[in-house]
């Protein structure tokens, strides 16, 4: 067992290091980024729960994922591993606006789905959001 682990870490010890690209990007396997953080990057969501959808952004910056979620703007702190997991690790602070019903159900939607991240992966420059093994977010990266 100790003998597989160990090769294991050898692999991927490897394979980190011959990821990187000339632009400093990691080489994808299997059409599948390697995992890199997303700190830094901004999101437009193009789908929630395979529902097209307009006005919400995903924003991750110190551990924290901010943004617009249909209608108000929100803020939570979140934990993003290399290995997939997603996690919301507390409250999530949003302001209260009203809107008109279109955003309101947008947002609904957007907070259900939120609570429920448990993995993400990011492939090209979507990135996909699960909960309970199901896509829940679907979202494409902004310059």
């Amino acid at each position: 067992m100790l003998q597989r682990v160990l090769s294991l870490l050898l692999f991927f010890s490897l394979l980190a290091a011959c990821a990187s690209t000339s632009t400093g990007a990691p080489a994808a396997p299997r059409g599948v980024e390697v995992a890199r953080p997303l700190e830094g990057r901004s999101f437009t969501v193009t789908q929630i729960d395979g529902k097209a959808v307009t006005g919400v952004t995903l924003e991750f910056d110190k551990g924290r994922l901010s943004g617009r979620s249909g209608c108000n703007r929100y803020n939570a702190p979140v934990e993003v591993k290399g290995d997939g997991v997603f996690r919301v690790t507390g409250g999530v602070a949003m302001t209260m606006m009203a809107c008109p019903p279109p955003a309101m159900d947008t947002e609904q939607a957007f907070s259900a789905a939120l609570e429920q991240l448990d993995r993400w992966v990011l492939k090209g420059q979507t990135l996909e959001l699960s909960g309970q093994g199901k896509l829940r977010i679907r979202a494409t990266a902004t310059p």
